[in-house]
């Protein structure tokens, strides 16, 4: 059984540790992870932990959620809803000026962390993070360029 999966949410790259009991499924080992129904790199294994690194999610469903891990004699453990992909879903305006309000819209937008400590827009660092929720952050565009 998995017990947790930390962090619960991220984007492409992200290093996800699965904890729980008897993950190989009575096999020698772990054949797939999957989050979210994207499959995952292995990079390391035992009967009680996994360490995934995340794919690009691409297309992903968001509607997904579960992790799965397959053992190689296919037993499959599963932690219904114990991922998120994180993702931007909106921003708006989508244009403006120096100084305007910018709302970022999202889910999973931590990418399970606590905070945002850095946001850009077009590759610019905005000038200040007004408030943030994992799924709404509000910024201030930049008022100078940056040298």
């Amino acid at each position: 059984s998995i017990s947790s999966v930390t962090p619960a949410a991220g984007q492409e790259n992200t290093v996800v540790t699965i904890t729980g009991e008897r993950l190989f499924g009575g096999s020698s080992g772990i054949s797939t992870v999957t989050l979210g129904g994207i499959g995952a790199l292995i990079t390391r294994e035992t009967d009680t932990e996994v360490v995934v690194s995340t794919f690009p999610v691409g297309s992903a469903d968001p509607t997904l959620r579960d992790v799965v891990v397959t053992g190689d004699s296919g037993v499959v453990t599963r932690l219904v809803d114990g991922w998120t992909h994180s993702r931007i879903t909106s921003i708006l305006p989508n244009s403006g000026q120096r100084g305007t309000v910018v709302s970022i819209e999202g889910v999973g937008l931590f990418a399970g962390g606590s905070n945002a400590t850095d946001v850009e827009l077009v590759g610019v660092p905005v000038t200040e993070i007004i408030s943030q929720t994992s799924s709404l952050i509000e910024v201030v565009v930049r008022s100078r360029p940056v040298t």
